[in-house]
């Protein structure tokens, strides 16, 4: 099949099962509040949503720079066309299974660039603790500034069950038991392990992933990554912000209110 037609077939396919899952949604509110839906689509502001799909686009090109910045200690440098194709690919496949976007742009940069999977599975790794590591400063930033707000909604919604101090330390000890346990038979039977042929080949594709994980030490500018990271979260806030503007009922909620 032609690659072309591939990819058209590909972004169809994801779109109508996004357009599948919207209806899906809609059409299972009551008559009600589809009138609600239907009045809101109608005195939306359509400059705005063309505005945050923009700065979208924006936060996914950051993230294909991003990205390229990781392939290159791996000795690989896509041109900056194909990994945003990628990173493109990839949110439209979590709309059918969610992460499986991070499986498939790594399928595409083996199909167009021939970049060994395990590696790029690596650096993806690498950008979602990035990522993780992002949202947290985020959750941080906004604890801050909306402490008093944060806790009130964490002691109204949140009830955590009393924890059996016991019941913990005998959870704690089986993991321990069964973690030692494991770690004895791999010391033991190692040379027989090592020596079948699907264990070998487990042990080369982790030995893939660990090089591409810590292919952020070893970037040419961590200091470039880093601002990429930021920029890209940042988008993703503005994304919201923006789209408060959208509709009358969300105009006057403010900046923090989308971090």
């Amino acid at each position: 099949m032609n690659i072309k037609l591939a990819d058209v077939i590909k972004v169809s396919l994801f779109a109508g099962i996004g357009f599948f899952l919207l209806w899906y949604v809609i059409n299972g509110l009551s008559a009600n509040d589809k009138s609600q839906v239907l009045l809101a689509l109608k005195q939306a502001d359509y400059r705005i949503v063309f505005i945050s799909i923009v700065i979208t686009l924006l936060s996914h090109l950051l993230r294909a720079m991003r990205w390229q910045l990781l392939l290159e200690p791996i000795s690989h440098k896509p041109p900056l066309t194909t990994t945003f194709a990628a990173v493109m690919v990839a949110y439209l496949a979590n709309l059918l299974v969610p992460r499986l976007g991070e499986v498939s742009r790594c399928g595409v940069l083996y199909q167009q660039e021939n970049i060994a999977v395990d590696k790029s599975i690596g650096t993806v790794i690498t950008e979602r603790i990035t990522d993780t590591l992002t949202l947290l400063l985020c959750g941080l930033i906004l604890l801050v500034f909306q402490y008093d707000v944060i806790i009130g909604l964490l002691q109204k919604n949140v009830h955590l069950p009393a924890l059996n101090i016991l019941k913990v330390m005998e959870i704690v000890g089986k993991l321990f038991l069964f973690t030692f346990i494991v770690f004895f038979l791999i010391i033991r039977f190692k040379e027989k392990l090592f020596q079948n042929k699907i264990i070998s080949k487990i042990k080369q594709a982790m030995i893939g992933v660990k090089q591409g994980v810590m292919s952020v030490t070893q970037v040419k500018s961590l200091r470039k990554y880093l601002a990429l990271s930021l920029l890209i979260w940042f988008c993703y806030g503005l994304t919201v912000y923006v789209n408060f503007f959208c509709l009358a009922q969300t105009a006057h909620l403010q900046s923090i209110h989308a971090l």
